[in-house]
């Protein structure tokens, strides 16, 4: 039987330090449209979020898990690692507070976050509170 510990422990600085940048970058972000104009994610409508997000997976992950239909997008050189992973932290953030998710957008949020986790066991992703 697992046991909760009685004592309070406090959590890594590390963690701390590395939770504050991660929401320092949710705020401070914007994403940059095809037209080079730039939003914040809390103004954009969940259906934007939603088919950026799922943009963006269907060019970073392997050929297998890759979503129906597949539209090949080219990225400017604008879109650099660094930034695309600060677009998916913030736009998993921000579709985390939308109470607006269709059953389908939920089902598609949950494959992407099960397939990630299969393949990437040492780091977990969360898409659904």
């Amino acid at each position: 039987m697992n046991r909760l510990p009685t004592k309070f422990t406090p959590r890594k600085k590390e963690y701390t330090v590395t939770t504050r940048k991660l929401l320092a970058t949710v705020r401070k972000f914007k994403w940059r449209s095809r037209g080079g104009e730039f939003h914040k994610t809390k103004d954009m409508e969940t259906r934007h979020l939603f088919y950026t997000l799922k943009m963006i997976w269907n060019h970073s992950a392997p050929e297998k898990l890759r979503l129906k239909p597949y539209r090949e997008y080219y990225f400017s050189e604008f879109y650099q690692p660094e930034y695309m992973k600060d677009a998916v932290e913030a736009i998993l953030a921000e579709l985390n507070k939308r109470t607006d998710l269709c059953k389908e957008y939920r089902d598609v949020l949950k494959y992407m976050q099960d397939s990630f986790n299969k393949v990437y066991t040492k780091r977990r992703l969360t898409c659904l509170k």
